[in-house]
């Protein structure tokens, strides 16, 4: 859509074609899981009403597994957004996802929620010095202070 149009221009390179479900498929093939994302790539704390958080949680879930012929067992936040934890969003997502994943960068604790999975981002806004120094683990000692301090709050 449009906010490949606007990287492609910043970046004067042309767009690459959008993938086709064969693409996908092929994905699937080599080993690669695929995940939903919502039907319309909205926010799901936005989502209100049993009507919309069903079409965008699990119509989204079903064009995939009818598409590629696979279970989707997983789900990714829009823009990384949580909390959204509204009791019929958590419940939706409980009874057809087995984990999901946030926007927080981190790491994951065992015993962590597998519907609250901290990952780092890697954007093309970034020098790439940054985001060798992210995934080499250039933030990890902010991730496990932030996670003390949390710990502390909660037996104070």
């Amino acid at each position: 859509g449009r906010m490949r149009q606007d990287i492609s221009e910043m970046l004067a390179v042309p767009a690459p074609p959008m993938m086709g479900w064969e693409d996908v498929r092929h994905l699937i093939d080599e080993g690669h899981e695929v995940g939903a994302h919502t039907a319309r790539h909205i926010s799901v704390a936005r989502l209100k009403t049993e009507a919309e958080i069903s079409r965008e949680l699990v119509e989204s879930k079903a064009v995939l597994e009818n598409r590629l012929g696979t279970t989707v067992r997983s789900f990714a936040y829009p823009f990384g957004d949580i909390p959204c934890g509204s009791a019929p969003i958590q419940s939706v997502l409980r009874r057809h996802y087995d984990y999901c994943y946030t926007g927080w960068r981190g790491f994951v604790r065992p015993g962590a929620d597998p519907r609250l999975i901290a990952r780092d981002a890697i954007s093309l806004q970034d020098d790439l010095e940054f985001n060798i120094f992210l995934l080499r683990g250039g933030f990890d000692w902010r991730y496990r202070m932030r996670h003390s301090l949390a710990r502390l709050k909660r037996h104070e």
